[in-house]
């Protein structure tokens, strides 16, 4: 099945002009917690742009989300379990 609207340009987010501002910190900050975490937490530039756009309650809801899905595909990586939705970035 082919990857449709916002999804499709997941991999652009930094350029693509289809993304709002918002859009734009909820994937830098997807991209930074899955692959550098420590520096996410210390980056005070981040967390001021992040704070602009968040409350603390939507960036619960978002850093939450990213933990579960990013957990959850470690552990279906891990176990070798198939999924049905392929995504190449």
């Amino acid at each position: 099945m082919p990857i449709t609207g916002l999804a499709s340009h997941a991999a652009e987010w930094r350029t693509w002009p289809g993304y709002s501002p918002q859009e734009r910190i909820a994937a830098e900050f997807a991209e930074r917690f899955a692959s550098d975490h420590t520096g996410l937490r210390d980056d005070d530039d981040f967390w001021e742009r992040c704070n602009e756009q968040f409350s603390d309650e939507l960036l619960t809801d978002l850093a939450l989300s990213c933990a579960m899905w990013l957990g959850m595909g470690r552990m279906l990586r891990t176990l070798d379990i198939g999924q049905s939705c392929k995504i190449t970035l």
